[in-house]
């Protein structure tokens, strides 16, 4: 199993918060909360506003740096 699998959601989205991301996510709605969950080997970013959801590989997240 990778080490990027073992990480807290906090620690991901610290690492997409140093990549420039900036919570505004929601196509649907542009609100910019939303809430963030591991699912297997993704992060899964849901818009609180419009259920609007995204998947995010976690390994990708840390592959590349900014």
């Amino acid at each position: 199993m990778y080490q990027e699998n073992n990480r807290e959601t906090s620690e991901i989205l610290e690492e997409l918060y140093k990549k420039g991301f900036k919570g505004n996510l929601c196509t649907g709605c542009t609100d910019s909360y939303i809430l963030a969950t591991k699912v297997n080997k993704n992060l899964k970013l849901t818009c609180r506003k419009c259920g609007t959801t995204k998947l995010l590989n976690i390994k990708k997240i840390f592959a590349s740096k900014a």
